[in-house]
């Protein structure tokens, strides 16, 4: 399997598995807060979701291959996430460029994924993402403690998505251009 198809493969495998896990959160998150009340998975939750996984894969794409190979594989993974916009909706499409330019450019700021134990976890990558989340969901409120469930709750799910679909052994693998 070549860059590019290693990038599809992700690609496919973000887009089936990325609305169920939408889904979950949100499900989990109604039982732990009143501030997300809506059972409905927006388009707009489910972007930011999706371009945050496109980042984590753009890190472990970075600290795992050489710039060629994390270029082809990007660019596999944008491929099947901009085909399955265009099936969802042209719009949507067109959202998600613009979403992935702005976020891999806001993401790329937070250096560490999650807070070092007794620091805090503002300026992290999974604390600011969940703040976004948070909002894309349908909450407006701007107290840190409201955003903690949403934290812990996409910090568990992104970790066990990324785990369970073994995204790192797929990278790791050996290539065959």
């Amino acid at each position: 399997m070549n860059s590019k198809q290693k990038g599809q493969l992700l690609g496919e495998i973000l887009v089936a598995g990325t609305p169920r896990m939408a889904d979950g959160i949100l499900r989990v998150l109604r039982e732990k807060s009143d501030f997300v009340a809506s059972g409905i998975v927006s388009n707009q939750f489910l972007l930011e979701l999706i371009v945050f996984h496109f980042h984590i894969i753009d890190r472990m794409a970075f600290d795992r291959l050489d710039p060629e190979s994390r270029s082809a594989v990007l660019d596999g993974v944008f491929a099947v996430v901009l085909a399955w916009a265009i099936g969802q909706d042209f719009a949507l499409a067109a959202a998600f460029q613009d979403l992935c330019a702005r976020r891999q450019e806001q993401y790329s700021d937070y250096q560490q994924w999650f807070a070092e134990p007794n620091e805090p976890d503002a300026g992290t990558l999974f604390w600011e993402a969940s703040k976004i989340l948070t909002r894309s969901a349908g909450a407006s409120s701007e107290d840190p403690r409201d955003f903690l469930p949403f934290n812990v709750t996409i910090s568990s799910f992104t970790l066990a998505f990324l785990r369970e679909l073994d995204f790192a052994g797929i990278l790791e693998s050996p290539f065959e251009e």
